[in-house]
């Protein structure tokens, strides 16, 4: 287990997924766990998650994803966590008691996710807006014709299958995904003030620059730039949105 440990990083997808659960549960809380950035760490997790879906439930999932172990989720993997989370479990998904919204994983995916938009959000709506197009989906993100949501649709000359990630985006529920669009939107507004572009619509902030902790072999300390808008203006959105939802 020791040498497991020493060599977490390293061990193939494959063979991650057949760890037992204690034993990765053991192994994630280990104080000598090599692995050398929460980012990373949150790539392994949704890796073993996605080997062992069956035998993940609510305790576990709350263990595996929770703030101590990875403060910050790696873009590739938030949309499948937002997902997964939203569709299995809600309450470990939305849990404050660790220390707040801030680091809910929903708030974390959701912080994630924004980092690399154009890559992990913009691709997603627009398969969202040509699926419609199409006749995919409907206008409120449902299946408009008897077909899996998966198939083939044509655009233009030739065919593209919808991404794993876009599906994940479709199938979160509605006040995610808004809230996903709403630290889109407030983080390209801030990239256009740190070019010059967008002083004028006072939005956004460039993200401050924030040390974290990783459990590591060493324990070394890495950086993570923090790409979350301005508290004060998302807060202000998300009270407008908070009101219209409710």
């Amino acid at each position: 287990l020791q040498y497991a440990i020493q060599c977490f990083d390293l061990i193939p997808d494959n063979a991650l997924g057949k760890i037992s659960l204690q034993v990765m549960q053991q192994m994630v809380s280990d104080p000598k766990l090599f692995c050398p950035s929460s980012e990373r760490l949150s790539q392994r997790v949704a890796t073993y998650i996605r080997s062992n879906e069956s035998e993940i439930n609510e305790e576990t999932f709350f263990f595996l994803t929770h703030t101590n172990l990875m403060p910050v989720i790696d873009p590739s993997e938030a949309m499948w966590l937002l997902w997964f989370g939203a569709s299995n479990f809600m309450n470990t998904l939305i849990d404050e008691s660790m220390g707040g919204y801030e680091v809910s994983l929903k708030r974390r995916c959701i912080v994630a996710a924004s980092m690399d938009w154009r890559t992990v959000l913009l691709n997603s709506v627009q398969n969202a807006s040509e699926q419609r197009q199409h006749g995919v989906i409907d206008g409120k993100g449902n299946d408009a014709s008897p077909i899996n949501r998966r198939r083939l649709f044509q655009d233009g000359g030739g065919q593209q299958e919808v991404s794993g990630t876009s599906l994940n985006y479709l199938n979160l529920p509605d006040d995610i995904r808004v809230e996903l669009l709403e630290e889109a939107f407030l983080k390209a507004a801030g990239e256009n003030d740190e070019y010059g572009y967008g002083s004028r619509m006072n939005m956004g902030n460039p993200g401050n620059n924030s040390t974290y902790v990783r459990i590591g072999a060493s324990n070394e300390s890495y950086h993570s730039v923090d790409h979350r808008s301005d508290v004060s203006k998302r807060d202000g959105v998300k009270g407008i949105r908070e009101r219209a939802w409710y």
